[in-house]
């Protein structure tokens, strides 16, 4: 319809999250319709919390068996093509995290007829897993990158306290820097002064 979703200040779920609505603010008019736009955020709206203490254990083996199937599936696949022992051990541990299409599938059960009497558990499972996946999946990943080599580890930051000096000092050396030669020269003389007196 011509609508840049970047470009929208109001989405649907917007609307629901607030306190005085204003429906009004989010149409947006096209040649053809009025929309209302949506994003991402609205995708666990869904999320039946009653439902969770209930689902609890098919939850954990959803999660437990699909973590086990990816790392083994992605081991076997590696060790019988005899990839690097770097894929092998650690391309499953990458394949971890989920989002869209997981949702996109239990959206697509839940609306078939057949499972109408489970779709709030199945959407249920798959959202929290979704949540548990995002949460932890990214960290793994990154662990798992920086074990294979594929990334660099980050370094980690200064500690408060330190001076700037201090942290300047690994970066200019008195042979690269006028300023840092007349500083030395500087800590010289007050050196030679205080021998003196």
């Amino acid at each position: 319809f011509g609508v840049d979703p970047r470009t929208l200040k109001t989405s649907v779920y917007d609307l629901i999250v607030a306190d005085d609505p204003d429906v009004k603010s989010a149409i947006v008019s096209t040649k053809w319709v009025d929309l209302i736009g949506s994003n991402v955020n609205l995708a666990g709206a869904e999320l039946d919390l009653k439902v969770i203490p209930l689902i609890g254990i098919a939850g954990v083996a959803y999660i437990v068996f699909r973590s086990m199937g990816k790392y083994l599936g992605a081991f076997t696949g590696a060790a019988m093509v005899k990839a690097d022992k770097n894929v092998r051990n650690y391309l499953g541990l990458t394949l971890l995290p989920q989002a869209g299409v997981a949702i996109g599938m239990a959206q697509v059960v839940a609306n078939t007829p057949e499972f109408a009497a489970q779709s709030s558990q199945i959407v249920t499972i798959v959202l929290c897993a979704t949540l548990v996946y995002e949460l932890v999946g990214p960290l793994i990943t990154k662990i798992a990158l920086v074990k294979s080599g594929e990334i660099e580890k980050t370094p980690k930051r200064a500690k408060k306290g330190k001076s700037a000096q201090t942290a300047c000092t690994a970066v200019v050396t008195p042979e690269t820097s006028t300023a840092a030669t007349a500083q030395a020269d500087t800590a010289e003389l007050s050196d030679s002064n205080e021998t003196e007196k």
